[in-house]
């Protein structure tokens, strides 16, 4: 992947320190870890422990799978290149900050990524703010009063 051994070291030991099922795999490890390490290079990540954080993260929240999680960051990548929100980093600051609610609602990641899409070509904001901004967003539009208001909408415009 064109890394440096001590980078390869600090992301399989990054992996090996959030969940010790990569200890147990090399396979496994290997894997997760050659996708840390091109995700870090496209992304403008420096520290390893920051990447694997993000990646974990977006991981959990919708429950995927290594290949899963891999696939997740092949698309930030090409998303990254195609929309306002330059880096694949910045898909997973945002997805980090509102994936377990969207995921709460039966949302998956590549919905994560196309309201990230929208949200940054739109506004232009950093990850963090996309996440954030994401978040109340869902917050608002999944509270009980909120979607009484739109049942009652779809009433009125029977």
């Amino acid at each position: 992947t064109g890394i440096l051994v001590t980078d390869a070291q600090e992301i399989q030991g990054a992996w090996i320190r959030i969940n010790e099922k990569y200890a147990e795999s090399s396979s496994l490890l290997n894997k997760i870890s050659e996708a840390t390490a091109k995700f870090m290079n496209v992304g403008e990540i420096e520290d390893a422990d920051n990447a694997v954080k993000l990646i974990n993260a977006s991981m959990l929240q919708f429950n995927l799978s290594v290949d899963e999680g891999i696939e997740a960051l092949n698309k930030w990548v090409y998303m990254a290149d195609r929309t306002a929100m330059g880096t694949a980093d910045e898909y997973g600051e945002s997805i980090s900050k509102f994936g377990a609610q969207i995921a709460q609602y039966n949302g998956t990641m590549d919905d994560a990524i196309v309201l990230t899409s929208l949200l940054g070509d739109r506004i232009a904001k950093t990850g963090q703010e996309a996440g954030t901004s994401l978040k109340t967003i869902t917050s608002y539009v999944y509270r009980d009063s909120t979607r009484n208001l739109f049942s009652q909408l779809a009433e009125d415009a029977k």
